[in-house]
């Protein structure tokens, strides 16, 4: 019972605190650097990779008319780029796929 207590107010606490960083004059407005906490705090939230980001890298197009070597070299620029941007494993056949052109969409 004691350390169901414990962790109950243990959580309130966490909770309470992370409510109000950044909002350290209780009116919804940030301090900025209250307390020399310089570079401390939550990091801003990351950026899934989208398509429009993907069309902004200008992707290397693909049309299959070439043979193996075209294809072996698609392949790696291709990775480089989703692994660069860190795109999510289930978006990048997705993406691949806007940029086949040619013979190559009939494969």
């Amino acid at each position: 019972a004691i350390k169901k207590l414990i962790a109950d107010k243990v959580a309130e606490a966490i909770a309470a605190g992370r409510a109000t960083r950044g909002n350290a004059d209780g009116a919804g407005r940030s301090r900025g650097n209250v307390g020399g906490n310089e570079g401390q705090g939550e990091a801003p939230p990351v950026r899934e990779y989208s398509f429009a980001g993907s069309m902004k890298c200008n992707p290397t197009r693909f049309h299959g008319n070439k043979g193996a070597v075209e294809l072996c070299r698609w392949f790696k620029k291709t990775k480089s780029v989703f692994s660069i941007n860190e795109c999510a494993e289930r978006n990048k056949v997705k993406f691949a796929a806007t940029i086949l052109q040619g013979r190559a969409l009939t494969w």
